[in-house]
Parts: structure tokens; C-alpha cells; sequence
């Protein structure tokens, strides 16, 4: 297949086969596809193992904790969060802590205030801010299996969105019919995107737009491309060097 260049100075040839083509998956997809699952196993394991260990030890201060009167030693926040930092003595030792507690209480606590302070005899360091309830444990396990099986979530609808990704982009491949497009506009930016327009076999000329690639970013307003279109949708389209997550096997 011959195509001519949008300037009519010299022809780009591109053999593409005739569909159905063989198609192969690209490693980085295959590599990508696998982070996306492991780290969905992994956030919603690390949530799930905290809020295990966060119960064991609220548990623990609720039934062997002693309360010692401590000291808020200092104030620091930031655009996502509102830190009180304290210190207390068992046995004649200095311990230091942290908690996170929400703006209107950030605001009412003066720096030298009293504060209580839970802690384990048989290990001071093991502290909690506050008087521990009998239901804190289960609390603070349920909060953060559910963070983790929302963050889990969340990555997940990722996957699904890259396994859509593959499927596209191995069906304008497989069996995407090649036509010859021009460049309209390039987005620059974080989200670069080459926009094109082509005309499929119906006659109807179409506008499309894909994430700019190492082939297509630095093509100029004019230039031609060759574009891949779905024939079953042949709104679905994609510009031939702009397909990263599958290849035609010549």
C-alpha cells in the first residue's frame, strides 16, 4: 500500500497485510498489565495486614494500657493534615509521639497543654493519644480494610482500563482498515494528544485524537499520518505510530 504524503513530495510506503493480521502485545503493555495487578494485591494486603496490627494494638493498650499525663511539645500542619506532637515519662524516661487530629482541634490545643496519653507498661513506646475505648481496635481495622479495598478497587478499574486498552489496540491492528489522515492540531503539555481527520470507506470524514507518541508527537499541522480505523466503528480510530500497546508481527 502506497500513501502519499500531505505535502505530495515523496510517498510513504507502509505494507500493513491484509486483515486478519498476526498481532502481537507489546512487552511494556504485558509489564504494565502486571504492576497494575500486583499492586492492587499489594495496597489492598498492606491496609488490610495495618488495620490487623492497628486492632492488635489498640486491644492491647484497652487491656493493659496505663494513662500518663503528657505534653504537647508542638504544632505543624500542612495543606492535607493537622499534627500534634507530644511527650510523656514512664519511669523517668521521655517518650515522644505524634497524632493527626482535625483543624478545630488543632486550633484549641496550645502548645504546653496536658494530654493524655496511653502507653503499655511492658513497653512504653507503644502509646495512643487519648483514653482507648473498648471498640477502637475494631474500628481502626475496619477504617483501614475498607481504605484498602477502595484503593484496591481503584487501581483495579485501572487494569480493566489498560486489558480495554490492549483489546483496541490489538483489534485495530488484527483487523483496522489503513487510510491516509492529516495532522489538525498538537496538544502539548502533560496530556499531549496528536488530533488527525481521515476519511473511512463510507465516505465520511471523521476527526480523531490520540495520546502523542515518539512517531507522532513532532509531526506538523498538514502532515500526513496513516491511520487505522476500526470497519465495524470506523469512528474508533488510531494513527498507526500512535498504537503502543500492540504491533503487526510482518
Amino acid at each position: 500500500m502506497i500513501l502519499k504524503s500531505a505535502a505530495g513530495t515523496k510517498p510513504t510506503e507502509l505494507d500493513l497485510g491484509q486483515p486478519p493480521r498476526m498481532v502481537q502485545t507489546r512487552k511494556r503493555a504485558h509489564v504494565l498489565r502486571w504492576f497494575l495487578i500486583l499492586l492492587t494485591v499489594a495496597v489492598a494486603v498492606f491496609f488490610i495486614s495495618y488495620g490487623r496490627s492497628e486492632r492488635s494494638r489498640l486491644d492491647s493498650l484497652y487491656s493493659q494500657g496505663r494513662q500518663v499525663a503528657g505534653t504537647i511539645a508542638e504544632k505543624t500542619y500542612s495543606r492535607s493534615s493537622h499534627t500534634l506532637h507530644y511527650k510523656y515519662v514512664v519511669d523517668a524516661r521521655e517518650y515522644t509521639g505524634l497524632t493527626r487530629v482535625n483543624s478545630e482541634q488543632y486550633d484549641a490545643t496550645a502548645i504546653g497543654s496536658p494530654a493524655t496519653i496511653t502507653y503499655l507498661p511492658a513497653n512504653p513506646r507503644v502509646k495512643a493519644f487519648g483514653e482507648v475505648r473498648a471498640d477502637d481496635g475494631t474500628a481502626a481495622e475496619r477504617r483501614n480494610t475498607t481504605l484498602g479495598l477502595v484503593f484496591g478497587a481503584f487501581v483495579f478499574v485501572g487494569v480493566v482500563v489498560m486489558e480495554r486498552s490492549i483489546r483496541r489496540d490489538r483489534r485495530l491492528c488484527e483487523a483496522g482498515v489503513a487510510v491516509n489522515g492529516t495532522v489538525t492540531d498538537q496538544t502539548r503539555g502533560k496530556y499531549a494528544k496528536t488530533h488527525y481527520k481521515y476519511t473511512s470507506g463510507d465516505g465520511a470524514t471523521r476527526q480523531g485524537s490520540a495520546q502523542a507518541t515518539f512517531g507522532t508527537s513532532d509531526l506538523a499541522i498538514g502532515a500526513s499520518l496513516v491511520v487505522l480505523y476500526d470497519p465495524s466503528d470506523p469512528a474508533i480510530s488510531k494513527p498507526h505510530k500512535g498504537i503502543s500497546l500492540a504491533r503487526i508481527v510482518k
